[in-house]
């Protein structure tokens, strides 16, 4: 969309929203993150709409596909870190902090998106040191819920952080996350500080049908065969299935094990293990056509709140023999016939499954359908963005802190005849203006700390469009191109 068509549209009273991004997962493995696609997404759907801004931090050499940039998306540099989830989830860029710090920051923001949980009563505090109740609102997105044990500390220490974090505005991956999340930091928090844990009645999910269309491929009749697209890690027992797999095999199945994920390709198998076609680093294409060429495929971990590739998987026509747990319903639609309770019965409906695979094309269907309406992330992401625009136009309606000096002073604006003023214009107003001399790293009027954040949301209380097509504001009066 040209500059024009948006300068029309905003003049017709579109909205206007200014976020900020805070990344999981910022080292050299973030191409790899399920939420970092989720958030490519996301970019595009918050910018498809004229007056919406993105500040998008990434890793230093990194560059997300042209697709999802445009004028309205800003790139902020940030260090690379070492690839630790629980390092991920306490760390904030120092960066990042100082382009957004309230007073001498170099951007202003709406709204906030945070996937770190753990530091978002911290990440209010840094941005906005001097002025509480002044940091816009953070929108707290759980990528997951990991339990401690797996990062090596105790599970309590983990909650306990978490607990501090979830005070606030929270989106979950699905209803199950939801609840597991509320349930373990209730324990953390007395009854009013629970008061305070909002959730947006909102899912995120990473799941792009169009990407997984765009690489179909018919299946072939026979072998079945048997995929693994998770992490080789211990974390979703990789050796234990390769086990399940062995006995199938032994037993005289026809069948063949695909393994194709992200991970490096760094297990080396037996030479015993013919059946088996390994591969790691895949091209995006090249991946989502072997998960279309698969049949089935068997989840042992049970304790997680949900795995994309597994989404990927079933919407690929894979039959998934799930743990019947809570992740796993609710991945599934209701009256799924593949959840089992325990080992031998997980036994059986894989070999069910292996031997009548082709009398449940109407589930495969079924699953395909349910998974298209529920988790795609096209969807999500539209209805998040419309949640998010209405969330920071209430904070502005109702922001406390903008003094009645710095209102009246800005109104001037008016007064003289001004239609159009950029933000470094706007800053010498308000510092020719003010009582005190001022300086661009110390924004005061009459005595009280305003920052840059009250001088912005000011501008669109009193009727000032920002245009949202530059990394800092242009304002323009309403109805004026």
């Amino acid at each position: 969309m040209n500059r024009f068509l948006r300068k029309i549209l905003i003049r017709i009273g579109s909205d206007v929203m200014r976020v900020l991004l805070v990344p999981f997962q910022s080292d050299l493995q973030m191409k790899r993150c399920s939420v970092y696609h989720w958030t490519k997404v996301f970019v595009r759907e918050l910018t498809a709409k004229p007056g919406t801004h993105v500040y998008w931090p990434i890793p230093r050499g990194q560059r997300p596909p042209d697709e999802f940039l445009n004028e309205q998306v800003t790139l902020i540099p940030i260090d690379r870190m070492q690839s630790s989830p629980y390092y991920e989830m306490v760390h904030l860029d120092e960066g990042l902090i100082e382009k957004f710090h309230s007073l001498h920051g170099d951007y202003v923001v709406d709204v906030i998106v945070s996937y770190k949980p753990m530091v978002t009563q911290l990440l209010k505090r840094r941005l906005s040191p001097f002025l509480k109740g002044m940091c816009p609102p953070v929108v707290i997105a759980h990528p997951f819920l990991l339990a401690g044990s797996r990062f090596g500390f105790v599970d309590e220490d983990f909650w306990r952080m978490q607990a501090s974090g979830m005070v606030g505005l929270n989106v979950f991956s699905n209803q199950a996350h939801e609840v597991r999340g509320l349930d373990a930091i209730r324990p953390f928090l007395s009854p009013s500080e629970m008061r305070k844990v909002e959730t947006l009645g909102y899912y995120f999910s990473a799941f792009d049908p169009v990407r997984m269309d765009k690489y179909f491929v018919e299946k072939p009749r026979e072998p079945i065969t048997i995929c693994y697209a998770q992490a080789m890690s211990a974390t979703f027992q990789y050796a234990d299935v390769l086990e399940e797999m062995d006995l199938l095999y032994k037993a005289g199945r026809d069948v063949r094990l695909l393994i194709t994920t992200s991970s490096e390709d760094g297990y080396k198998f037996p030479k015993h293990y013919e059946y088996v076609e390994q591969h790691g680093t895949l091209p995006q294409n090249e991946f989502l056509k072997k998960l279309h060429e698969a049949h089935v495929f068997i989840a042992l971990i049970r304790d997680m709140e949900m795995c994309s590739s597994m989404l990927e998987q079933m919407y690929a026509g894979q039959i998934g023999v799930l743990p019947d747990v809570a992740w796993a319903r609710s991945m599934t639609p209701p009256g799924y016939p593949f959840l089992y309770r325990g080992k031998t019965e997980m036994r059986t409906m894989l070999r069910h499954v292996v031997e009548n695979y082709w009398d449940y094309e109407d589930l495969v269907q079924e699953v395909r359908e349910f998974i298209r309406e529920k988790f795609d992330a096209q969807k999500l992401c539209s209805e998040f963005a419309t949640k998010l625009d209405g969330l920071s136009q209430d904070w502005i309606e109702s922001s406390r802190g903008v003094g009645k000096g710095l209102m009246e002073m800005l109104a001037g604006l008016e007064t003289l005849g001004v239609e159009r003023i950029t933000w470094d214009e706007l800053v010498q107003f308000v510092k020719k203006n003010s009582v005190l001399k001022l300086n661009l790293n110390n924004i005061k009027t009459k005595g009280d700390t305003v920052s840059r954040w009250a001088i912005h949301w000011t501008m669109q209380k009193l009727g000032w469009v920002d245009t949202c097509e530059d990394p800092m504001p242009v304002y323009v009066r309403g109805g004026v191109k």
